[in-house]
């Protein structure tokens, strides 16, 4: 966005993506959406203006957004801050690291991709009670779950996290209770986003749901019945092939490898049935 019409040109670039937005940018809009605190539309449209203006504070950025809230009507803009409350757009990018008081602990990569099966099925739990009961201790759980302490060895790993181990979440719990509630949002939101996408992607794991009263009027839902990922391992544990062998061993599997086979899986199962019924 370009000025020409005034002494003072000012150029801005606004993201347009959950996943384009800078960590400060991310805080600070964690931090209005988390308290959940009811402005006035226009307030809170000119705060998130402000918010995506500006990669980072600094006076001359604070300058470069007042004088853009001066000259150009808040009509205009709002259309630059849809994609925060647009359902259809997904944070899928973690925090690569948030301090917990005086350590640093380390996310998951983005869209989960580095992930157990075991450790994407506490996370989801915690998840669900989190959107369900709305306590902060299932989203400080979900944050214990995700964010380690880093490896000492740290070379040529796809997880510099020490491995997901469920005995030790109480210990890891004192650890990651320092990170503020409002970062802990933004670590919501993004598994949220990355859940998402593998609903999405895997639709034989997570199928649609569709009521009797769907199926007469030919109207899909796109809301998808909770299952825990517990449930998930168990199933592909009792498949006759058991690509990832025993349950201890399925429950350290990758989770996105495991989802991929599990899927196809289905998928070969309902194809043979089909072929079954149409010879009978």
């Amino acid at each position: 966005m370009i000025f020409p019409k005034f002494k003072i040109d000012f150029k801005f670039r606004f993201p347009t993506k959950w996943n384009e937005l800078s960590p400060w940018q991310l805080n600070m809009i964690g931090r209005i959406l988390y308290k959940n605190v009811k402005f006035d539309p226009k307030v809170f449209v000119a705060l998130l203006v402000v918010i995506l203006s500006m990669p980072r504070p600094s006076i001359k950025n604070f300058f470069k957004s007042s004088y853009l809230l001066l000259r150009i009507p808040l009509t205009e803009l709002e259309g630059y801050t849809n994609f925060i409350l647009d359902e259809n757009e997904n944070l899928t990018r973690f925090p690569n690291s948030i301090k917990a008081g005086f350590k640093k602990v380390y996310g998951p990569a983005p869209r989960l991709s580095n992930v157990s099966i075991e450790e994407l099925s506490y996370a989801d739990t915690f998840y669900y009670n989190w959107k369900t009961e709305k306590k902060d201790i299932d989203l400080e759980r979900l944050v214990a779950v995700l964010y380690r302490l880093p490896k000492k060895e740290r070379k040529n790993v796809d997880d510099i996290r020490i491995e997901f181990n469920k005995l030790l979440l109480p210990k890891r719990s004192k650890l990651t209770e320092k990170i503020p509630m409002y970062k802990k949002y933004i670590v919501a939101l993004a598994y949220e986003g990355s859940r998402n996408v593998l609903v999405s992607r895997y639709k034989n794991v997570f199928p649609t749901q569709v009521n009797s009263e769907e199926k007469v009027n030919k109207a899909p839902n796109k809301k998808r019945p909770y299952q825990p990922f517990s449930k998930i391992i168990t199933s592909m544990v009792l498949e006759e092939t058991q690509p990832f062998g025993k349950l201890q061993d399925a429950s350290k599997a990758n989770a996105i490898s495991f989802l991929e086979i599990y899927d196809e899986s289905i998928k070969r199962q309902k194809d043979l049935e089909k072929r079954l019924k149409s010879k009978k």
